[in-house]
């Protein structure tokens, strides 16, 4: 009833009930493209009198679900170029995180006047929305941005000890999306590298020295332990540039890896941002046999604690989960994509080498993931290659920029609302329909 009310009477909205209304869609995770492109078309008919905090709000609000208007969008740079200099430094760092999120890209003089008022006031940033802002020129261009990168660098290098170890990575994986620093000598970028790299060093520890045996042989303590610490962390993942690295040393790149073009044309492959999917291939011997598997899906899904806490490897919860989850309880890291291929792959073997009464396996296995592992899958992976020495294990991934909760983007329709034209008879349903009252998932 209320997203009908949006719906119907958002042209009687003024700027601020729009975006309060934008803002709580977006937070509750509503899939409301109709309501949206209510509020969308209600905006850009006043846009005049948005004040930068309701502008952005909006914007915001409208990428975080996944809507793009052009026509709205249009209008709102129209308005941020002339308003920019009462833009704060939130506001421009949630609005260029808006942007490249939508892709909007088509205005380079509305980006590039944001990007010179963001480096006047690039000191008022907090490491997060400096963080956003590198992240945001890495994916719109940073051609748009001229000094915009160098600036982050400066600001950031002062101000290291401000910074916790999740936006530091998000920092770092925006600067190598960016090509930031490539082909010369950054001392500035080599003090943030250096931060970086210690943290790995810490996670070769933990999957080292801290992994436990598996499960039924680990202690409750020796689990605790290695949870722990790899919590204490405060990481997801290690990002794009560094991952490789801790693979090779954790021997997680020793064999042929896919070829991802390859890995990609399989059924069931997706981009999807909100799920993960994972190829596998191998070419094992087991006793006297050879076991050949020239390509599997594995898919993300829904795993609850229990789940997590039955597993054959010790996973380890880091925040939330995939985004196929509920939008209650904690979801677990058991259903992972990585995990759900190593473990099928366990699994497999073990009662290969039960039937045929073999000792070892030998041969070559390859993973490739939609998406940088995450470090619990990390784990798995570093546990799954010492109960098996003697593989050659090659597990890459493809470097995508869209985390577990973005949202797929959806255009508004050109020349007719999609209100009009989900509303046609042929279609044959009424606007309690139209808008899933369900979380995007």
């Amino acid at each position: 009833m209320a997203l009908g009310a949006i719906i119907a009477r958002a042209g009687e909205f003024q700027p601020l009930n729009i975006a309060l209304t934008a803002w709580g869609l977006a937070k509750l995770s509503y899939k409301a493209d109709v309501a949206f492109e209510s509020l969308c078309v209600a905006a850009a008919a006043m846009m005049d009198r948005f004040v930068p905090q309701n502008l952005v709000q909006t914007v915001w609000a409208c990428a975080t679900s996944g809507y793009r208007n052009d026509d709205f969008l249009q209008a709102v740079g129209r308005v941020a170029k002339r308003t920019i200099k009462e833009f704060s430094s939130q506001h421009l760092s949630n609005f260029l995180w808006a942007c490249a999120r939508l892709g909007y890209r088509e205005d380079r003089e509305l980006l590039r006047v944001v990007s010179e008022e963001s480096i006047r006031k690039m000191n008022e940033g907090s490491p997060q929305h400096l963080s956003n802002i590198a992240w945001a020129v890495s994916q719109l261009g940073p051609d748009n941005f001229p000094g915009c990168l160098e600036s982050v660098v400066k600001v950031t290098s002062a101000r290291l000890h401000d910074f916790d170890a999740p936006s530091l990575m998000m920092l770092s994986d925006s600067l190598f999306e960016a090509k930031y620093g490539e082909g010369r000598r950054e001392p500035l970028l080599d003090m943030l590298r250096k931060r970086v790299l210690q943290m790995g060093a810490e996670l070769f520890t933990i999957f080292t020295q801290y992994l436990p045996p598996q499960r039924g042989v680990a202690t409750s303590s020796q689990i605790a332990e290695y949870q722990r610490s790899l919590r204490s962390m405060g990481l997801v993942t290690y990002g794009y540039e560094h991952t490789n690295d801790l693979f090779a040393k954790l021997h997680l790149l020793t064999g042929t890896g896919w070829n991802a073009k390859d890995a990609a044309t399989l059924p069931g492959w997706t981009s999807n941002a909100r799920r993960t999917t994972v190829a596998r291939q191998y070419v094992l011997q087991v006793g006297t046999d050879t076991l050949d598997d020239p390509g599997t899906i594995f898919t993300s899904a829904f795993a609850s604690a229990a789940e997590d806490a039955s597993c054959d490897f010790i996973v380890t919860w880091l925040g939330q989960g995939k985004a196929d989850s509920p939008n209650v309880g904690r979801a677990g890291r058991s259903g992972d994509a990585e995990c759900r291929a190593i473990l099928d792959t366990h699994h497999f073997l073990r009662r290969e080498m039960q039937t045929k009464g073999a000792t070892r396996v030998t041969g070559s296995i390859a993973f490739h993931s939609s998406g940088v592992p995450c470090l619990s899958c990390v784990g798995v992976a570093a546990q799954f290659q010492r109960c098996y020495p003697e593989l050659h294990i090659c597990f890459t991934f493809v470097q995508r920029e869209q985390g577990w909760d973005s949202p797929d983007v959806v255009a508004a329709l050109k020349g007719q609302s999609l209100l009009r034209r989900l509303c046609q008879p042929a279609h044959l349903m009424t606007c309690n329909f139209l808008v899933s009252s369900q979380p995007w998932v």
